[in-house]
């Protein structure tokens, strides 16, 4: 399950900029480098995790970001800014703070 929640946190860091290409297995599986199936299985993970929800209205379909992914990209815009900014941690360089933000996410 950890495995599948890493995934699932790695495709939202990938369509937060673009949500409704969820809605367009073909892109979505090109971008992500993988088949349509295995991208549309990756959007019923986030909706299942509660990262996004897919709404049809009278504009027709569309994604929404939920709090829930909100929180956990600023999370992750907050470490990439300390990985990124120099000298974050006295004695540390760029590379050992993106090294640590790496292993978190990919464990």
């Amino acid at each position: 399950m950890r495995s599948r929640d890493k995934l699932v946190k790695l495709v939202l860091l990938e369509v937060c900029d673009e949500p409704s290409i969820l809605l367009r297995p073909r892109e979505l599986a090109a971008r992500l480098g993988v088949s349509e199936r295995m991208a549309r299985t990756y959007r019923d993970w986030l909706v299942e995790a509660g990262y996004v929800v897919v709404v049809y209205d009278a504009e027709g379909w569309r994604v929404e970001l939920t709090e829930k992914a909100r929180q956990a990209l600023r999370y992750y815009y907050e470490k990439i800014e300390r990985a990124l900014s120099p000298q974050t941690r006295e004695g540390e360089d760029d590379l050992e703070n993106l090294r640590v933000l790496l292993e978190e996410l990919f464990g």
